[in-house]
């Protein structure tokens, strides 16, 4: 409510012009009075601005009590229609003063209104009740609460055995939003409905204040004007509620046993209230609108904070936001709004007592990376560039290096001055996996030079026995069958014969020899079961081991020649390093064969070695191991070797099947037994 609002509120109550009108602070010195109030006092309303009633020139024990009263009515001893008063008499001058509460905390108003008049203390209270309805108006926190406290000031100013406010539909006027209804005894409140012959349809629809009597409602409703509902015709008061020039409601008040109760001061009265009321309302129905509108964007926003903070905690990154200052040659970075308590998941900060997580997280950056990022920002920023990107180190407090990555958008917000709204991000383990990518193609490239440098080694030992004893032989051979040719005797060429058929036997022994050196594998011939079980049992013998190996193929599963000859090569030159290095008494070879998966495990009880270093010892000490990697990595295998000094070593690699026609297959090639 306006201070002019509340100003004629008060007029009405207590008579324009004639009022004796007086309003006081919380300290208890005047802050309006009315022209009449002055006056009765012998003074100017100016003169009266921030005094007291002990200063204003009334007797002594008078001030006192009024003041006494302010107190208690600041204390809020109210009546139950919601306004309290206290009523002296000043018997020099035969008037009656009155205080009732009336507060407003945003017009600074302590709530104690006083007037002095001679009228009844009946008449005082009664026109008191309107402080009760100024009041509600301020303080009351829900609807109904506001009609309730609205009936009974108002059945304080006039009569009224019930008493009625409705809301009109926004969307339809024909139709209540909200209907309160109340007597002596009860009140109701209703949230939709729809009334349109109603007398307060009838005044939300025209617009105008309406004052009927029992014969006057009579004769409207006979005039289709209005509906009585089945009750007897009786008098009836009532007024639009009004904002901003536009009807949202009507309030109204009904007495059945008195024929005239109301008088035209009582509708202009029910009016003037109805204005202020209609304006309280729809600020309370917005009030509750928007603050459960803020509500659900609090409880939204609150989700969406903390589905942010999973996000951002578990992508392991930090937000910041910073202003850029460009001055002489330097640029000076402050920061707006950080999220340094961000920084702590990432990295295990070296906090130190007078800093803060931001402090701390500049500190941990590497020294050998600080400059370069300082570089980059720097370059960016000059160069009006949309952002940048950089990569860098922290270090935490136990000395462990994290990678980070700082991605940030650049804007300009002035003359020499930005604004960076950045992200950084964790990327230790992309960072890492790049590492060991490059790592695994150094030895990958490695390998495959050893492996061509083996190839062109085999080559050429391959065609220097061709060269050396093939080629020779087959010579000789030449040579011999010349001698046949001019053999003078048949004695002769038989002899000559002879000879060159030995020749012709060695050279096939060495043609065989050297295709069985270049052959894939011996699974081709008697299948990988009984290939892999001869090499086991005669490496064994002559390193002089004690062999075993078994197999486990229950439902005969033909393996594929890829896999079968991956798997011979590798469990292979597994056997051949339990020979050569292992100084080993037991070699233990099983085989095991399931629908999904094929395994080889080869077991030594040798001298073992340390796996972990010599993975990470140079390539150079383990292409055996890479090249029988490689070759299980080719048919999506692989291979897992456990070992430790003094305990032996143990080789497992394995292959996938693809299940289906090999699953159901039966062994065509592996005849040979375990």
């Amino acid at each position: 409510m306006t201070q002019d609002g509340w100003q004629g509120l008060l007029d009405v109550a207590l008579g324009r012009g004639s009022a004796r009108v007086y309003v006081h602070d919380r300290a208890g010195r005047c802050i309006h009075v009315s022209r009449a109030g002055a006056a009765a006092l012998d003074t100017t309303p100016e003169d009266m601005l921030g005094r007291r009633w002990t200063e204003v020139g009334l007797p002594v024990g008078l001030g006192v009590d009024l003041c006494a009263a302010r107190e208690r009515t600041q204390a809020g001893h109210e009546s139950a229609q919601g306004a309290g008063s206290d009523v002296f008499v000043d018997a020099d001058q035969g008037l009656r003063y009155s205080m009732s509460r009336f507060a407003s905390e945003s017009l600074g108003i302590d709530g104690v209104v006083c007037r002095a008049e001679k009228r009844s203390g009946h008449d005082l209270l009664t026109h008191a009740a309107l402080y009760g309805i100024a009041e509600a108006v301020h303080t009351t926190p829900d609807l109904r609460t506001l009609c309730r406290r609205i009936y009974h000031a108002l059945n304080t100013l006039m009569p009224a055995q019930s008493f009625a406010i409705a809301l009109l539909d926004a969307d339809d006027p024909d139709t209540f939003s909200y209907l309160y209804m109340a007597d002596r005894d009860t009140d109701s409140e209703t949230r939709a409905g729809t009334q349109p012959g109603s007398r307060l349809a009838y005044v939300a629809r025209t617009g105008k204040p309406l004052l009927l009597s029992a014969n006057e409602a009579e004769e409207l409703a006979r005039a289709g004007e209005i509906q009585l509902y089945r009750l007897a015709p009786s008098a009836w008061l009532g007024a639009p509620l009004v904002v901003d020039d536009q009807v949202i409601g009507a309030i109204g008040a009904r007495h059945d046993d008195i024929p005239e109760p109301y008088s035209l001061d009582d509708l202009e009265t029910i009016t003037f209230i109805a204005r202020q009321v209609g304006v309280a309302i729809d600020r309370k129905r917005t009030d509750e609108e928007l603050s459960a509108l803020t509500e659900a964007l609090e409880e939204r926003v609150a989700a969406r904070t903390a589905e942010l903070d999973r996000v951002i905690r578990g992508a392991r990154c930090s937000l910041f936001h910073t202003t850029i200052a460009r001055v002489g040659d330097t640029l000076q970075w402050d920061s707006v709004t950080r999220d340094g308590a961000g920084f702590r998941p990432m990295v295990e900060l070296d906090r130190r007592p007078d800093e803060d997580d931001i402090a701390a997280w500049e500190r941990s950056i590497h020294p050998e990376d600080a400059g370069r990022r300082e570089d980059v920002a720097r370059d960016a920023v000059l160069s009006d560039a949309p952002g940048y990107e950089v990569e860098y180190r922290c270090v935490d407090r136990d000395g462990r290096e994290r990678w980070m990555r700082e991605a940030v958008s650049l804007a300009t917000s002035g003359a020499d001055r930005w604004e960076a709204i950045g992200v950084i991000t964790d990327v230790t383990d992309r960072r890492r996996a790049e590492d060991d990518l490059r790592a695994s193609e150094e030895q990958r490239g490695r390998l495959m030079r050893r492996v061509l440098t083996l190839q062109e080694d085999e080559r050429s030992g391959v065609a220097w026995k061709l060269h050396e004893r093939v080629a020779q032989e087959l010579w000789a051979l030449m040579l011999g069958l010349r001698t046949v040719q001019a053999a003078s005797s048949i004695g002769d060429a038989s002899r000559h014969a002879g000879q060159l058929r030995d020749r012709a036997a060695v050279m096939l022994e060495d043609v065989r020899q050297i295709a069985f050196d270049m052959r894939p594998s011996p699974v081709d011939d008697v299948g990988l079961e009984a290939a892999l079980g001869r090499d086991v049992r005669a490496s064994a013998v002559q390193a002089g081991l004690t062999p075993s190996f078994h197999v486990h193929n229950a439902d005969d599963i033909r393996l594929p020649a890829e896999i079968a000859g991956a798997l011979y090569r590798v469990a292979d030159a597994a056997v051949a390093n339990v020979v050569a290095h292992a100084n080993a008494t037991a070699l233990d070879v099983v085989m095991d064969v399931q629908h999904s998966t094929v395994s080889v495990l080869v077991q030594d009880d040798g001298v073992g070695f340390d796996v972990d270093a010599v993975v990470s010892g140079p390539v150079e000490g383990r292409f055996g191991l890479l090249t029988m990697e490689e070759r299980m990595k080719m048919v999506g295998g692989n291979m897992v070797v456990e070992s430790q000094p003094g305990k032996g070593a143990t080789v497992l690699i394995s292959a996938p099947l693809a299940g289906g026609d090999l699953a159901d297959g039966r062994r065509a090639d592996e005849k040979g037994e375990a």
